[in-house]
């Protein structure tokens, strides 16, 4: 999976939650304030999170809230960031949402 920002900045995640956390795996903290520091505003001003070639969700207007750090065994380190957004796109709402307000609605029986 890759988190892209608006910049076009990517970076390898090895997970993806909601509302919004991704995680990385790095070999050094410097890669960690790396990552972090290229995450300025205007980069986040669009983070795309997909999966091969599926968009999985797209947020905008995002803004770090957190990060934290666990070493591994192998002394690599896993980098949690976690963050908030303003709009999340409406087609990449979760699907299960998705399909329940669609079926409310009447267009899937």
């Amino acid at each position: 999976m890759k988190f892209i920002l608006a910049d076009k900045t990517q970076f390898d995640i090895v997970s993806f939650t909601r509302p919004l956390s991704v995680a990385m795996v790095v070999n050094t903290m410097d890669d960690v304030t790396d990552a972090y520091d290229s995450m300025t505003s205007e980069a986040l001003a669009t983070a795309t999170v997909v999966d091969g070639d599926t968009t999985l969700a797209t947020f905008h207007d995002v803004a770090i809230t957190g990060v934290q750090c666990v070493v591994n065994p192998g002394n690599t380190i896993t980098a949690h960031f976690y963050f908030t957004a303003n709009q999340v796109d409406p087609a990449d709402a979760d699907p299960d949402y998705t399909m329940a307000a669609k079926i409310l609605l009447g267009e899937v029986e």
